[in-house]
């Protein structure tokens, strides 16, 4: 409300894919996971994750502004490259003190710099109640995704396009070709970058 009074008519909210409620438990309806997916949001957070777009949702209506839901996957800040690192070759994790992000089962991540430059052009470009994921390309998982999918849930998921993953096994299950038709936005950073990223750190005095 206050931003509509001070003359805004763009917002870009930051939702999460954890609206679709995928887990150990809960496979996807297909690969990959696009938009459309049904949402099926299984704790707290996805949850209010998916109560905050259907609140976007009224409120562009009712105000008559671009409301706009961008879905970022597990973001890799800095601090946290070690423990995914540490994830990726089955290590065990030191005790949690405090509240930390679970790591998510299908390794799905994403740079936050990509994430900043899918809000930016969110703002500018976005038509109106558009939903949008935000993974990086690939996974931080030591194992092909199929071969990840397969073993979380006793077999393969459904595919709508097997040529994402017979040209990148590591492929994430998340699908941002949305972001890249409607937006123009591609992400700079694979794990390949952002492990560099840590291990030069790392290296640093």
């Amino acid at each position: 409300h206050a931003g509509c009074e001070a003359g805004i008519n763009r917002y870009a909210l930051c939702s999460s894919t954890r609206v679709y409620g995928l887990s150990k438990t809960t496979a996807p309806d297909r690969l990959p996971v696009d938009e459309t997916h049904r949402l099926r949001a299984s704790d707290a957070y996805g949850l209010s994750k998916r109560v905050l777009e259907e609140t976007g949702r009224g409120f562009a209506e009712r105000e008559g502004v671009s409301v706009c839901f961008l879905r970022p996957c597990y973001i890799a800040f800095e601090h946290l490259l070690p423990r995914l690192i540490r994830c990726k070759h089955g290590q065990t994790e030191p005790p949690v003190t405090g509240w930390e992000e679970p790591m998510p089962p299908l390794r799905w991540v994403v740079a936050p710099e990509d994430v900043a430059s899918c809000f930016r052009l969110a703002v500018e470009l976005s038509p109106t109640q558009e939903a949008f994921n935000v993974s990086a390309a690939d996974t931080f998982s030591s194992t092909p995704t199929r071969e990840t999918l397969a073993s979380l849930y006793g077999g393969p998921v459904p595919e709508t396009n097997s040529e994402l993953f017979d040209a990148n096994p590591f492929a994430s299950v998340i699908d941002t070709s949305k972001a890249r038709r409607i937006l123009g936005w591609e992400p700079a950073f694979d794990w390949s970058t952002l492990e560099a990223r840590a291990n030069k750190r790392r290296d640093t005095p």
